[in-house]
This record gives structure tokens, C-alpha cells and sequence, in this order.
């Protein structure tokens, strides 16, 4: 053999462990555990914010589109209630959108009627 599986031992006497304090706490309490956050994917709300919310989402659609807020919220859900598609939408063409949420809107009417 050519003897290095032979060991005197002196090698392992460079690598002692020492009873000092290196950080790590043994005796205590254990570390405080990591808070992680996570970006919520869904947020649980009562009927009246639930409404309060749909109603400000289509009030405003009624504003931008000049459209009376029964036929936003119409609007507004055939789009699944993405603003922003519904916009997109009512700019590709306005009149094929209304006709496939089943809006009769009379276009000429910028105030809505009643």
C-alpha cells in the first residue's frame, strides 16, 4: 500500500472544536422564527365593502363611458369586471360591445337619460 489511509492523528488535532461562543445559542430560548411574507392572492370581505367596492368600480365605468351605471355594471360584468378591458373594449367598437352584453343604449344620448 503506499500508507496515506495510515494516520498518525496529529492531522486531526488542527480541527478542535472550542467551547466558545460562536453565535450559536444553545442554552436559550430558540431563535425567533422568520416572519415570511407573501403577497396575497385574495382577501375575504363582508357583503356591504363587497358592494360598496362593485358600485365605486361601476360608477366610475359610468363616468368614463358616459353610460348609465345599470348598463356599466351590465358592461362591466360581461367583461369580468376588468376595467381595463372593458375600456379597451368600448374603444375597439363601442356598438358591437353593447350589443353583445344585450346594453340598449341609445349612443346619441350623452347624459344617459334616466
Amino acid at each position: 500500500g503506499s500508507g496515506s489511509g495510515s494516520g498518525s492523528g496529529s492531522e486531526m488535532e488542527e480541527y478542535e472544536y472550542e467551547d466558545s461562543d460562536d453565535g450559536c445559542d444553545d442554552g436559550g430560548a430558540p431563535p425567533a422564527p422568520v416572519a415570511l411574507t407573501r403577497q396575497t392572492s385574495y382577501e375575504v370581505v363582508d357583503s356591504a365593502t363587497l358592494l360598496q367596492r362593485l358600485r365605486s368600480r361601476i360608477d366610475a365605468a359610468a363616468a368614463r363611458h358616459r353610460l348609465p351605471p345599470s348598463d356599466a355594471g351590465v358592461l362591466l360584468r360581461h367583461c369580468g369586471w376588468n376595467a381595463a378591458a372593458l375600456s379597451a373594449r368600448m374603444a375597439e367598437d363601442r356598438g358591437a360591445l353593447l350589443r353583445e352584453a344585450g346594453v340598449e343604449a341609445a349612443e346619441g344620448d350623452g347624459d344617459g337619460g334616466g
